[in-house]
């Protein structure tokens, strides 16, 4: 597995082939994969980090972290906005290796002066992004503004 920052349009191109995949049909939860980082959510954003399989003959976007510098809708932090993994790469600790890669971007983004970034925000939408905050160091949840939305989202198991 390969994991990269990308920046600017690149952001929403991965994103969107995320989706695309998703609701080829290959996904049985492609409405998650909407909800989490398509439409105009990733379009706040100005970073991600992206796991791509490097197996087989091609290389494939699997999962994408989106950070957004202004949060989602304009809040004054920044924000990990989307986190998501295509459902056959699924627990294989993809998704916490990229919230973790995550965390560290926005550290590193506030070690380079911008300090906007002293906290972050997550929305956690399901329980197994609940599971990985829970899991962090105290040091690392300290700097987390957890906005827990996984009660509205119960309906999606994964």
């Amino acid at each position: 597995m390969k994991y990269q920052v990308v920046v600017g349009s690149s952001v929403a191109q991965a994103a969107e082939g995320l989706v695309r995949g998703a609701l080829s049909g290959r996904d049985p939860h492609s409405m998650l994969a909407v909800i989490v980082i398509g439409g105009e959510r990733v379009l706040v954003c100005d970073e991600a980090i992206v796991a791509t399989d490097t197996q087989g003959t091609k290389e494939e976007i699997v999962g994408i972290a989106t950070i957004s510098e202004s949060g989602e809708s304009g809040s004054s932090i920044p924000e990990i906005v989307g986190l998501f993994v295509a459902a056959q790469h699924r627990r294989h600790g993809i998704a916490r290796e990229l919230f973790l890669r995550a965390l560290k971007r926005c550290e590193a983004r506030r070690a380079l002066g911008e300090p906007r970034f002293e906290k972050v925000g997550v929305s956690v939408l399901h329980p197994a992004v609940k599971r990985i905050v829970d899991a962090l160091p105290a040091g690392d949840r300290a700097r987390l503004v957890v906005h827990d939305h996984t009660d509205a989202f119960s309906f999606f198991s994964l």
